[in-house]
């Protein structure tokens, strides 16, 4: 993701700057939406510091919060108010995507998963029997549950944006353990890996800590991050792939 924190922000227009640029905007002038979105980087950037410590790096939240400002550049109104005022919803709204992206696991789609359910009926059964069992077997798994705990109290997220649920049965999560194994053997391997041992996945070469997986693999610790979140990137275009 391109960094903007090394930008300085500016001075906030006038409203009639303001007005000005709208209608460069509007005439297609895509410079003009990176100067009002630059006008109120200096704002944004403040907004960002106060979703720290919520799973996304503070680069990354003010990157979220940038492009917000760009999304809010394209479709600003001047007749409507302020351009501050008319993009805090976008500038949220970007932060808090990331951060419920970065603390989930990819959502699989219901065709790809009705799919699976019925071509792997025969697999299911063999692999975890339908019977009193398969609870404690799915338990032991260690299915990364832990990724989709709640942001925090005050979080617009609900139950509906994670990825394993205990209303859906022990069946569904057996599904997605499946459709999760194929799309894994898709991503290089050193992603692979970083992603089973991350989220505690079966396969993991160690355990989820940085050191660990850094013993395991022979590679930079600084670097698994990174490698984690391309690992997720690739897996969550995937899904979008499969759903069209």
């Amino acid at each position: 993701m391109a960094q903007r924190n090394d930008l300085p922000g500016t001075q906030a227009p006038t409203p009639e700057r303001e007005a000005a640029l709208a209608a460069r905007i509007s005439n297609g002038e895509m410079e003009a939406v990176h100067e009002l979105a630059m006008s109120g980087y200096a704002w944004a950037k403040s907004l960002s510091h106060k979703f720290t410590g919520r799973g996304v790096d503070l680069d990354d939240l003010n990157s979220e919060a940038y492009f917000g400002l760009v999304e809010a550049a394209k479709t600003f109104d001047p007749t409507r108010g302020r351009f501050a005022g008319y993009s805090t919803a976008f500038v949220q709204g970007a932060i808090w995507k990331a951060i419920r992206l970065s603390g989930r696991s990819v959502s699989i789609p219901k065709h790809a998963f009705d799919a699976e359910l019925v071509g792997n009926r025969d697999r299911i059964s063999e692999r975890y029997a339908a019977n009193a069992a398969l609870a404690s077997e799915a338990s032991a798994w260690h299915f990364p549950t832990q990724l989709d705990a709640p942001l925090s109290s005050d979080a617009p997220g609900t139950a509906a944006d994670v990825l394993i649920s205990d209303a859906r049965g022990v069946e569904q999560t057996v599904v997605e353990q499946i459709f999760l194994d194929g799309m894994l053997s898709e991503i290089p391997r050193i992603e692979r890996e970083v992603l089973l041992a991350r989220f505690e996945l079966p396969g993991a070469c160690s355990a989820p800590g940085q050191a660990a997986i850094s013993a395991a693999l022979n590679i930079d610790q600084r670097r698994i991050s990174e490698i984690e979140k391309k690992a997720l990137a690739r897996l969550r275009n995937a899904v979008l792939v499969s759903d069209r």
